[in-house]
C-alpha cells in the first residue's frame, strides 16, 4: 500500500515485525494510551489486523463487534464509540511521536478519514510527520481569532451557523457525573445537593476537552469516567466525598473528601478545588496541553450562605418549574440583590424569573412592565457577572424573544456561552432552540439538542419542544402527537399550545377541552390571546405561519364539535 508520501511504504511485513513489536510496547509503557485497557486493546486490534492483511476490512462495524463488545445492531450514526476511540488513539499516538527519540521505532499514525493505521518508516526518525492536534490548535490560534473577529463582523448570527462539536480542534474525554447523594438536616438541603450537582457539571463542561454525560447508561455512551459525590449537612460543617472512576476497568483514578466549614467562601473554594483536581488528574494522564488544564471561571461570590443558596435554588426551578417555586423563588431574589447588589448571577436569575411572568404567565405583578425589570436585572447582571452561564443564558433569551428583539447581542452572547460551556447541555439546548425556533435553522438547532439530550441525565420536558414545534410544520399527524408525548409541562404555554394543536390534528375534541382549560388557566383563555400569544413570542415566519394556520384549523374543528 502507499501513503501520501512517496518515501513512506507500508512496512508491515515479516521483516521489521520485531521492530513493530518493540514500537508498541514502547507506546504502551510511555503512558499515552490512559489506564484503562480500553485504547491499547484498539491498538492491538488495529496493528494485528494490518500486519495479517486484514487492513481493508478495518471498518467501524467490525471494530465494534470485535473490541467494544456491540451486537450487530450497532449504528455509527447513533453511537459514536469507534469514532470517538479512535480519534483518542490517535492522539496519543501523535503525542507519543511527538516525543520519540529512537530511530529504531516504526511510525504509527491513523490518517485522518480512516479507521486503518499506517505503518511506516519516518523520513526523518526523531520527529513526528504531524503533530498533535492540541499543538497545532495553539500555534494557530491568533490566525482562527482573526478569521472568528473577520466573519463575526461579517454575520451577526454567526454562532447560529457553528456546531460546538465541529470547532473543537480535539476529541474529549467523557465523563458521567451522578447526582450528589445527600443527607442531613436543612431544610433545603435538595435544592442545595441539585444546585452543587449542576455548577460542578457546569464548571466540568467549561473544559473544552471534557464533555459531561448522562450517568444512566454511562459505558453506553462511551464515557470515559463516571465521577461520584455526595454530601452530609451536620450543623456547622458540610462534609464532602467526590471519587472519579476509570471505564470500564472501574479503577479509581482521582478521590477528594473533606469537612468544609458552611461558609459561601469555603463551599465555592471546595467546588473549585475538586474541579481542578479532576482536571489536573485526568488531563495530564491523557496528555492534554497544560494551558488547557488550568482551572477556568474559579466561583467567588461574597455573599451569606442564605443568598447562595436561594441562588443557587433557581438550577431545581429550571429543571422543574412551577408557579409555586417561580413565586417563592422570586421573592426570595429579590430580598437577595437588596441586600447583596453586586451579587451578579443573583440579578440573572432574578431576570430569568421576571421574563418567566410574560412567557409563561407565571405570577404576573400588577402594574408592573416583566419585560422592562427583566431587562434591568439582565443588565445588571451581565455588568457583574460576564461570563457566568446563567447571566448570558438569561441575555440571549431576552435578545431573542424580548419586546426589542436584538439578534446581533444574542449573537455576541451565544458565542462567548458557546465558547466558555461548549459541552454544557442547557447551553447547548438553548442555542439550539434559538436556531431553529427564531431563525429558522432546523437541521442545526435540532443537532444541538439531540447532544444536549444526550449528555442530560433525565432532559426537561423543555429540551423536546423545538423537535414537536419541527413536527407540528409536518404533514405527518401521528409524528406530530408523537412529538408532544415527552412534553409534560403543565404550566408552559409553549408545550399546552402544541398538545392542542396534536389533539386537534387527530379529532381529540375531550383532550382539546382539557388543554383549552389548562391555557386559560395560564392567562390564555380565548382564541384572540391564543394567537396574539404566537404573534408576540416573535417565532421564524415558518414556524409561525404554520402555527397559525393550525390554529384556525383547530378553532373551526372546535365550532363543529
Amino acid at each position: 500500500m502507499t501513503n501520501d508520501s512517496e518515501n513512506e511504504q507500508q512496512i508491515c511485513d515479516p521483516t521489521h515485525l520485531a521492530r513493530i513489536e518493540k514500537t508498541m510496547a514502547a507506546i504502551k509503557a510511555s503512558g499515552k494510551l490512559g489506564r484503562g485497557k480500553r485504547r491499547t486493546h484498539l491498538l492491538d486490534y488495529l496493528v494485528g489486523q494490518e500486519c495479517a492483511g486484514k487492513g481493508a476490512e478495518i471498518k467501524a462495524f467490525a471494530i465494534a463487534l470485535d473490541v467494544f463488545g456491540r451486537d450487530d445492531s450497532f449504528d455509527p450514526a447513533s453511537d459514536s464509540i469507534v469514532r470517538s476511540e479512535v480519534g483518542r488513539l490517535r492522539d496519543a499516538l501523535n503525542l507519543f511521536f511527538a516525543g520519540n527519540t529512537d530511530p529504531e521505532l516504526v511510525l504509527i499514525d491513523i490518517p485522518k478519514g480512516t479507521y486503518r493505521p499506517r505503518i511506516t518508516r519516518p523520513a526523518r526518525p526523531c520527529k513526528p510527520t504531524r503533530r498533535p492536534r492540541w499543538v497545532w490548535a495553539a500555534a494557530t490560534a491568533g490566525v482562527t481569532a482573526a478569521l472568528v473577529a473577520v466573519w463575526t463582523l461579517a454575520s451577526p448570527r454567526a454562532w447560529l451557523s457553528q456546531n460546538a462539536e465541529e470547532r473543537m480542534p480535539y476529541d474529549v474525554l467523557r465523563i458521567a457525573v451522578l447526582p450528589f447523594e445527600k443527607a442531613g438536616d436543612h431544610a433545603s438541603l435538595e435544592e442545595i445537593a441539585f444546585g452543587l450537582y449542576s455548577e460542578l457539571s457546569m464548571d466540568l463542561s467549561a473544559y473544552p476537552w471534557i464533555a459531561v454525560v448522562s450517568p444512566l447508561n454511562p459505558e453506553e455512551l462511551g464515557a470515559d469516567y463516571v465521577l461520584k459525590s455526595s454530601i452530609l449537612w451536620q450543623g456547622s460543617q458540610l462534609l464532602s466525598n467526590a471519587q472519579l472512576v476509570a471505564l470500564p476497568d472501574q479503577n479509581l483514578v482521582w478521590s477528594w473528601s473533606d469537612s468544609v466549614a458552611i461558609t459561601v467562601s469555603d463551599i465555592q473554594s471546595a467546588q473549585n478545588r475538586i474541579t481542578s483536581g479532576i482536571a489536573q488528574s485526568i488531563g495530564s494522564e491523557n496528555g492534554i496541553s497544560p494551558d488547557l488544564i488550568i482551572a477556568r471561571n474559579a466561583r467567588h461570590s461574597e455573599t451569606s450562605l442564605e443568598a447562595f443558596i436561594c441562588f443557587i435554588s433557581i438550577y431545581k426551578y429550571i429543571d422543574a418549574p412551577t408557579n409555586t417555586e417561580h413565586l417563592k423563588l422570586r421573592e426570595c431574589l429579590e430580598r437577595v440583590v437588596s441586600q447583596y447588589p453586586k451579587y451578579g448571577e443573583a440579578w440573572a436569575g432574578l431576570g430569568i424569573l421576571y421574563m418567566d411572568e410574560v412567557r409563561f404567565g407565571r405570577n404576573p405583578r400588577p402594574g408592573r412592565d416583566s419585560w422592562a425589570d427583566a431587562r434591568a436585572a439582565i443588565d445588571k447582571g451581565l455588568q457583574l457577572a460576564p461570563l457566568r452561564n446563567p447571566t448570558l443564558t438569561a441575555a440571549i433569551v431576552l435578545d431573542v424573544q424580548g419586546p426589542s428583539q436584538n439578534l446581533s447581542e444574542a449573537a455576541k452572547h451565544g458565542r462567548k456561552l458557546l465558547e466558555l460551556f461548549p459541552r454544557h447541555p442547557m447551553a447547548l439546548a438553548l442555542i439550539g432552540s434559538m436556531r431553529a425556533e427564531f431563525v429558522g435553522q432546523w437541521n442545526q438547532g435540532l443537532a444541538q439538542i439531540d447532544q444536549a439530550i444526550a449528555l442530560e441525565q433525565t432532559p426537561p420536558s423543555a429540551f423536546f419542544v423545538t423537535r414537536a414545534f419541527h413536527a407540528a410544520m409536518g404533514s405527518d399527524d401521528a409524528a406530530a402527537v408523537a412529538a408532544t408525548l415527552p412534553l409534560t409541562t403543565p404550566t408552559s404555554k409553549p408545550e399546552l399550545l402544541l398538545r392542542y394543536l396534536a389533539a386537534s390534528r387527530v379529532g381529540q375534541l375531550n383532550e382539546m377541552q382539557r388543554l383549552r382549560t389548562l391555557l386559560a388557566r395560564q392567562g390564555l383563555p380565548t382564541q384572540d390571546s391564543l394567537v396574539e400569544f404566537v404573534k408576540n413570542r416573535r417565532y421564524h415566519r415558518d414556524l409561525e405561519q404554520a402555527l397559525l394556520s393550525q390554529l384556525q384549523r383547530a378553532f373551526q374543528r372546535e365550532s363543529k364539535g
